[in-house]
């Protein structure tokens, strides 16, 4: 029973750290992109908004990439996901558990970003060979 709940912990963390940096729906990205958009400012966004000042500096800009940053927010996350759950289960070794989920989070994101490399760059082949179908059947 221990073994399923330390790895329901390690799919939670992921999950939820998966949402708060990533996912695109809306109830997340828009409170997200605007923090990060607070903290630090692109220079495009400070010559069209003069109140996008960036008041923060380089501190608002480390707070952004954690905002960003699976690995870093996993941190937080899993230790979040361990405290509820040790408030109703008996967690063993939860220090343990915590910086192993973040790890395993960590290592399913890398895993992630190259499945969605590998994707894209699918689809960039995929529509270079249909234009050139489409150039050879104009000849």
């Amino acid at each position: 029973m221990a073994w399923l709940l330390v790895f329901l912990i390690f799919l939670a963390t992921h999950r939820l750290t998966r949402l708060a940096v990533a996912d695109e729906v809306p109830v997340v990205k828009v409170p997200r992109d605007a923090l990060i958009r607070f903290l630090d400012p692109t220079p495009q966004q400070r010559s069209a908004d003069p109140s996008a000042k960036g008041h923060w500096g380089n501190t608002g800009r480390a707070f952004a990439y954690l905002l960003e940053c699976p690995w870093c927010m996993s941190m937080y996350i899993g230790g979040v996901v361990v405290f509820v759950t040790a408030l109703f289960v008996s967690v063993p070794a939860p220090f343990l558990v915590w910086i192993a989920a973040s790890s395993i989070t960590g290592l399913i994101g890398n895993v992630e970003a190259r499945h969605d490399q590998a994707y894209e760059l699918a689809e960039i082949e995929k529509r270079r060979a249909l234009a050139a179908e489409v150039r050879e059947a104009r000849r």
